[in-house]
């Protein structure tokens, strides 16, 4: 009796050390062998699927291959478990061919092999057609699991009463309406799940309600939902996350302003309005830089023909009462300071409820010619500049608002935390840089164009100067580069679309696709690798399954591109230009 004791716990051990090296591995020792198979060709199955969907397309697949890579870690606890669990049951030891060998499992490995025989070698027709369906089939997924969630028991096909399991199985219904709902209306409704999760609790609570009336014979020793609940809140966290990426806490922090002194409530351009006097300010030949700070409210700058610094400002007072603005409105000024630097700085009465409220001060800054640098600070609100000759250039910070600049001889460089970037027509240094927003330069001359993004996308079209272009989470677009580029980005493709190349490039996308259309007469070199993806190219270059290089003309400069998803290299016409920028941008290119 000892003997058969020790000799069952090495068993054990063996089916334990088994079913984790390989799942499905231990039922096949111990003689399940429709069972075990089965575990191993679906855990292979969700590995093949992972690779395909990232070799199509990883950017555009996340969130599926993020639910099939969680789904990993369930083999292999599964495989464990229940080879572990029939041992107890003393079912193990039975090695009858019904037990090992059944019709049912012979035809879900035909199934499981063929399906992953189609995905290791799609028809070429076919592939376009299985990425469409793959990204559209996320959604109608988690609604069949929720509904095999909510007949699934032991006992057979019934609706199985734990505590949760309603829950569970709504939330994930919901979430797969949702994202069906996004993919056929091009809309982002599964954001709302971050306002929405005390939902969480209220279906609970109705659970609990029905437990305790309509259900109450049931409601005897009802156990917790360990499995389905926690599934659909990883479903839920899961779908938001992956589809939100990067932007949430660029968006918490556009939502709520505050600065070092303590929470800011910024009044709105409604309410009582007030047009202040001109304040002039004499600029002798002495005076050389010009400086504004406004704490809340738009900023227009531009040149004029008068001798002084003029400044034209309007006050905003969003009350209802009149006396309270008048009030308010009475005690906001803007301070001005005089010498080499004329510094201009709001100066707002806070009002409101709480006492932290700034009102609304715009203003319009009439700079005269002779001026060599401007420095502009807005915290709350738009900043609008052009038509200027500064020798010094501009420098303009903003903390949340669209930055306008155009027209502007001189260098420049524009520093937002959440706003869009616009910069068109200009001759010097450019530097522009946000953390979430887009950026969109045009018409750059006469020296590098540095543009980076940390939640945002790059345009950038007709650029006589190096790019440097670097964004975390947003596409990149070039159109008609002169000189080198530096492009990278984490999670978004590049396009690239440029007559000449006239100096070296160097591409690196981490998630998303690299197209480029390249002249065909050119003197370049092109090397090109790709870690899942596919590679196509119309240009006379050799291709294999993951490299691209060659050399057209004389190769004088160097193309590198290092992407995880698909190269496409196409010759350059305008007919093939046009639909370009349809397709990836919408910059008016001229």
């Amino acid at each position: 009796m000892e003997e058969l004791v020790q000799g069952k716990g090495k068993r054990s051990w063996l089916t334990a050390l088994l079913a984790f090296l390989m799942p499905g591995l231990g039922h096949v020792y111990n003689g399940y062998y429709a069972k075990g198979l089965l575990i191993m060709s679906g855990l292979l199955l969700n590995f093949t699927a992972i690779f395909r969907l990232a070799y199509s397309d990883g950017g555009r697949h996340l969130l599926f291959i993020v639910y099939l890579g969680l789904l990993l870690p369930c083999f292999y606890f599964y495989s464990v478990y229940d080879a572990l669990t029939c041992m107890d049951s003393g079912r193990t030891g039975e090695r009858t061919g019904k037990r090992a060998i059944t019709l049912g499992g012979g035809l879900m490995l035909l199934g499981t092999g063929a399906l992953a025989m189609f995905l290791l070698k799609p028809p070429e027709a076919l592939i376009p057609w299985m990425n469409e369906l793959a990204e559209l089939s996320v959604g109608p997924l988690l609604i069949l699991s929720a509904v095999w969630l909510a007949v699934r028991s032991k006992g057979g096909i019934r609706p199985m009463f734990k505590f949760g399991r309603i829950t569970a199985v709504l939330i994930m219904t919901a979430v797969g309406a949702l994202l069906i709902w996004d993919q056929l209306q091009d809309r982002n409704a599964i954001i709302k799940l971050l306002e929405w999760w005390p939902v969480l609790f209220i279906l609970l609570g109705l659970e609990m309600v029905l437990y305790s009336t309509i259900w109450r014979r049931r409601s005897e020793g009802v156990r917790i939902d360990a499995v389905g609940l926690p599934v659909a809140l990883v479903v839920a966290v899961v779908a938001y996350s992956v589809t939100q990426y990067a932007d949430y806490p660029a968006r918490l922090l556009h939502q709520f302003n505050v600065d070092v002194n303590g929470y800011v409530e910024y009044g709105e351009e409604r309410g009582f309005h007030y047009e202040r006097p001109v304040m002039k300010v004499p600029a002798d030949d002495s005076v050389s830089t010009i400086k504004l700070k406004n704490d809340n409210g738009d900023v227009v700058v531009r040149s004029g023909d008068a001798r002084d610094i003029e400044l034209h400002t309007a006050v905003w007072i969003d009350v209802t009462d009149q006396a309270e603005a008048d009030a308010v409105a009475e005690r906001t000024t803007v301070k001005a300071s005089t010498g080499a630097e004329v510094v201009f700085q709001s100066d707002g009465q806070t009002y409101g409820a709480s006492g932290s409220r700034k009102p609304r001060l715009n203003m319009e800054l009439v700079v005269p010619r002779g001026i060599k640098k401007l420095e502009i600070q807005a915290d709350n609100g738009s900043v609008s500049l052009g038509g200027m000759a500064l020798e010094r250039g501009a420098l303009i910070k903003s903390n949340s608002g669209l930055v306008e600049v155009s027209n502007l001889a001189g260098p420049l460089t524009v520093q937002s935390k959440h706003g869009n970037i616009e910069a068109e027509s200009i001759s010097g240094i450019t530097r522009l840089s946000t953390k979430n927003g887009v950026i969109e330069a045009h018409d750059i001359r006469g020296g590098l164009l540095n543009a980076n993004s940390s939640n945002g996308s790059l345009e950038l079209s007709m650029i006589e100067g190096d790019i440097e272009a670097e964004t975390k989470n947003g596409e990149i677009m070039i159109i008609d580069a002169a000189a080198s580029i530096k492009a990278d980005t984490l999670n978004g493709g590049i396009h690239v679309s440029s007559p000449v190349v006239g100096a070296d490039w160097d591409l690196d996308s981490s998630v998303g696709e690299i197209v480029l259309m390249l002249p065909e007469d050119g003197d370049y070199s092109v090397y090109g690798s790709v870690t899942f993806g596919k590679i196509k190219s119309e240009l006379p270059l050799r291709k294999s399954r993951k490299t691209v290089r060659g050399m057209i003309g004389e190769g004088t400069y160097r193309i590198q591109i290092n992407a995880t998803n698909s190269i496409t290299l196409l010759p350059l016409s305008e007919n093939l230009q046009g639909a370009f920028i349809d397709k990836f941008g919408t910059m008016n290119v001229q």
